[in-house]
This record gives structure tokens, C-alpha cells and sequence, in this order.
């Protein structure tokens, strides 16, 4: 009997054992599950909620603090309806009220966090009489790929309507450019003057317009890169559209002597400045002050390596200022401020994206009624001298007196053009067609001394053309055409011995080109 109770005794023992660290080591297991399982939730880029019908947090999973700024022990027993920002909470006590009738039952709002919007999507499923499990997931990343979707489809949309009426509409707007500034030359009353001068001025305007919708909608290249002075290209620009920007803004220039070069698209840079510096004006309706200012200097980079040479260009105005809440929408597409009709928000959006191109850098201060900087940073030309070249005060244009080739099919253009030629005392004859282009140039042959020739014509390319006199003679030529992008076309020419003239062009532009090539 003793022996059995020994024996039973030792059995209980070992039972107890065995029961005890199978206890321990479904504990240790089960401690490690949890683990397993509370690493998942805090890595999922989800918040979870479990809460009952009056909202009150019962239980909490995920990185909480990034989305309520507060750590998740201070969130359990309170209500989520009083969690979120002013605005949201209405959401959460609706969702609430539904989820009881159909589940699941789903929402969206945004807040703003760190000066930037953010957007949720809020998913609330019952999952007994009691309680609910809401789901907040940050969708941001979602709406901004939807919302660059519709920049592209309304690109799509603009690119469609411009790219087919664009040689029609640049054409109308050469002749009437060309008529009008030959009408400027001759007219002597100051009284007439002005209203052509108008004129001018909503041609630019309209040419502008439409060169901003044509690049902004398609890819463009920036060939062909030149080594660019940033002090002569402001001056040219403001040359330019000084006396389009109205008498009550004044200018300042603070241009540092021996200013590095950068490497770029003169044409796409000039635009840049051009279109901050109409922003500048549209900021400052009752008149005010725009200053341009260059510098070099040293942006140092991370990782201790070698300071970086950069050109810095500012534009500053003293307008009305850039409200904090939009400051970070400014170069969207489309978005502008103005009133209906005044804008059509792709200015600053161009600007952005060729400062980019350019792999440059864009900064902007801006105060409320204390005007607006923006900061433009260009990598320095490694080939840049110390001292950067002097600014050339404008050359007279010397024009060789010598007989020219007018090739266009627009009849007003082409009448208007010959028209302002003989008046600098060229020789000029005129064709309509390539056939017509031929008969000339075999009649004149060995006194033509250029061809100016619109490169899309009714029968046919002028490429062609060009190639088939060249294999008679060596001959310069301008080419002119209302497609922005034909430019591509001769990009691989000797600019020596061939330029390109996007319509509508001013005979001041057209006057320098026929210099250079006959110079040149």
C-alpha cells in the first residue's frame, strides 16, 4: 500500500510539473504572440479604435501621436468625436449614428498638420451590439496622385484645343504685330501713337498667353543650352516688358559685376523672369516697387563634400503679400487668386517647372502687406570666370543693304513683312508657294543673299525647299513658323547660317536676325 501511495505520490509530482511548465511556456508563447501582434498593429499605417456606440475609446493600435499629437494613454476613455480638429467632430458623431443602422459605414476629412492639408478616410464597422472598430487610414498620398491625374487630363484637354489652332492664332497675331508697328514708324501724333501702342501691348500679352499654355501642356527640351549671363538676360527681359507693365511700377536693378554664368534655355529663362515679374505687378494694383538682384554664392552639401558654386536670382516686390494658407498652393496649375478672366494660373506654375528643368531651387518669402521674394537658385558654369563679362550697352543695328527671299503662304503676313523690309531698304521678292520660291531663286540665283521662309507651307515643307537651293548655293535663311515646336527641326543647323523665329515676332527681332546672319 505504501509503495503505491509512493508511487502515486512521485506521478502527481511529475504531472505537476509538466502541467506547470506547460503553463509557463504557454505564457512565455502567448507573451510572445502578443508582442508579434502589437509590432504589427504599431506598423501598420493604420490607426484602429475600438469604441463603444457613444464613441468613448475603449482600446487603441497605431502610431496615434503622429495623427492627434497626443500619446495613445491619454486618448483611452475619451470620446473620439472630441479627439479630432474643429469641424471633424460633427463627422465622427454623424458616423456613429449610421453605423448603427448599416455597417460598414465610411468617410473623408482633412486637417492640417505642420502647415500642410492632410487627408483621412475614417471606416467604422460594428462588430457587436455594443461596440465598433473605426479605422482611420492617412490617404494623402491617394489624393494627391488623383489630383496630378486631373492636372494631366486637364493638360491633356489644353493641349488638344492649342496645339491645332496655335499656327492659325500665332499667324494672325504676326500680321497684325508687323501692320501695326509699321503704322508706329510712320505715325507722328503722340494722341495716335498711344492707342497703337495699346495694341502692341495686348498682342504681347496674347502671345504670352498662348506660348505659356503650348509649353506647359507637352514636355520641352532644353536644348539648346548656352551659357547664359543672368545680369544681361533680366536687363533684356525688362527692356522688354518695362513699358507693359504699367506707369506705376518702378524698377530697382542690384547686380553684382562679374556675375557667374549658368547653363540653360535663354528663351525658357527669359520667361521665368518675365512671368514673376507680371506676378510682382498683379500684386501691387495701386503701384509699387520691383527689385532685381544676383549674386554668387556657396550652398554647402551634406556628407563634407566640396561647396558648390550657385547663382542666386531674386525678384521682390512690395505688394500685397502671399496669404500663409496658400503660400504652399502657388505653383499648382490652374490655381490662382485673381479674379475671373485676369488669370489663368499657369504663370507661376511655368516657372516652377522650368527652374526645375534647370535642376534649380525656388524659395519665397512672402508677409502680408509687406511683399513677396522669390528666391531662384541656378548651379553655377564650372567654366565660369571670376569676373563675369561686362554688360553691352545696345548695339545699332548695321543692316546690309542685299537682296531677300520672302517665302510665306499668309498673304497679309507676307505683305506686311515685305513691306517693313523695303522700308530698312532691302530688295525683297515675294512667294506665296515653293514653286513659286523656286522659280525665283533660279531667276536670282547669284544676288539673293537670305531666305526668310515660314518652315510649314501649302505645298509642302521648306526644309525641302532650303535643301534643294543649298545644293546650288550656299545661302543663309530665317525660318519663321506658328508651331512652337518645328523649332526642333533645325536645332542640329549651323546657327551661323540658320535662325529660328517663333511667330509672332517683332520686325525689331526680325531686324537683328537678318543682322547677325549677314554679319555673322
Amino acid at each position: 500500500m505504501l509503495k503505491r501511495i509512493n508511487e502515486t505520490y512521485y506521478q502527481f509530482e511529475e504531472d505537476r510539473y509538466l502541467i506547470e511548465n506547460a503553463l509557463a511556456l504557454s505564457s512565455k508563447e502567448l507573451q510572445e504572440a502578443n508582442t508579434n501582434l502589437m509590432a504589427i498593429f504599431q506598423s501598420f499605417p493604420d490607426i484602429i479604435f475600438r469604441l463603444d456606440f457613444t464613441g468613448t475609446i475603449l482600446d487603441i493600435k497605431g502610431s496615434v501621436s503622429a495623427h492627434f499629437l497626443l500619446p495613445p494613454h491619454k486618448l483611452l476613455g475619451k470620446k473620439i468625436q472630441t479627439i479630432p480638429v474643429q469641424g471633424v467632430n460633427k463627422l465622427f458623431e454623424n458616423a456613429l449614428e449610421e453605423v448603427k443602422k448599416h455597417s460598414p459605414y465610411s468617410f473623408e476629412y482633412q486637417i492640417k498638420q505642420n502647415k500642410q492639408n492632410k487627408f483621412f478616410e475614417a471606416r467604422l464597422v460594428r462588430i457587436s451590439n455594443k461596440e465598433v472598430i473605426a479605422i482611420v487610414r492617412d490617404i494623402t498620398s491617394q489624393k494627391q496622385t488623383e489630383q496630378q491625374l486631373l492636372q494631366a487630363q486637364k493638360l491633356q484637354v489644353i493641349d488638344s484645343l492649342t496645339s491645332g489652332l496655335a499656327h492659325d492664332f500665332n499667324n494672325i497675331l504676326t500680321a497684325l504685330k508687323t501692320n501695326l508697328e509699321i503704322c508706329l514708324q510712320k505715325l507722328v501724333n503722340p494722341e495716335n501713337i498711344k492707342y497703337l501702342e495699346r495694341s502692341l501691348k495686348a498682342i504681347d500679352r496674347a502671345s504670352l498667353l498662348t506660348r505659356q499654355l503650348l509649353n506647359f501642356s507637352r514636355p520641352e527640351e532644353l536644348e539648346p543650352k548656352t551659357s547664359i549671363n543672368l545680369n544681361q538676360l533680366c536687363t533684356n527681359v525688362l527692356n522688354m516688358v518695362q513699358n507693359l507693365l504699367g506707369e506705376n511700377i518702378t524698377f530697382k536693378t542690384d547686380f553684382q559685376p562679374g556675375l557667374w554664368s549658368i547653363w540653360g534655355n535663354s528663351n525658357q529663362l527669359e520667361q521665368v523672369v518675365m512671368n514673376l515679374l507680371i506676378n510682382a505687378r498683379d500684386a501691387m494694383p495701386q503701384g509699387g516697387e520691383i527689385t532685381l538682384i544676383t549674386r554668387n554664392i556657396h550652398l554647402s552639401t551634406e556628407n563634407n563634400s566640396p561647396l558648390q558654386d550657385q547663382v542666386l536670382l531674386m525678384v521682390k516686390d512690395t505688394g500685397q503679400g502671399i496669404p500663409e494658407e496658400i503660400k504652399e498652393r502657388i505653383f499648382e496649375p490652374f490655381f490662382t487668386t485673381k479674379k475671373k478672366g485676369k488669370g489663368t494660373g499657369l504663370g507661376l506654375a511655368m516657372v516652377s517647372k522650368i527652374v526645375y528643368q534647370h535642376q534649380g531651387l525656388i524659395e519665397v518669402e512672402s508677409r502680408p502687406n509687406q511683399g513677396t521674394t522669390f528666391k531662384l537658385y541656378f548651379k553655377a558654369d564650372p567654366t565660369s570666370v571670376s569676373t563675369a563679362s561686362q554688360d553691352k550697352e545696345e548695339e545699332v543695328l548695321a543692316l546690309r543693304e542685299c537682296p531677300l527671299l520672302l517665302l510665306e503662304d499668309e498673304d497679309i503676313i507676307r505683305e506686311a513683312t515685305a513691306e517693313a523690309l523695303r522700308e530698312k531698304n532691302f530688295s525683297v521678292y515675294t512667294a506665296s508657294s515653293i514653286s513659286e520660291a523656286k522659280r525665283i531663286f533660279k531667276e536670282k540665283e547669284k544676288e539673293l543673299g537670305l531666305i526668310i521662309s515660314d518652315i510649314m507651307l501649302k505645298d509642302g515643307n521648306a526644309l525641302e525647299f532650303i535643301a534643294w537651293a543649298l545644293k546650288r548655293r550656299r545661302i543663309k535663311t530665317i525660318f519663321t513658323s506658328g508651331y512652337p515646336e518645328k523649332e526642333e527641326l533645325i536645332q542640329e543647323l549651323n546657327p551661323r547660317e540658320f535662325i529660328y523665329l517663333q511667330k509672332p515676332f517683332s520686325l525689331r527681332k526680325l531686324f537683328t536676325a537678318i543682322d547677325a546672319l549677314l554679319n555673322s
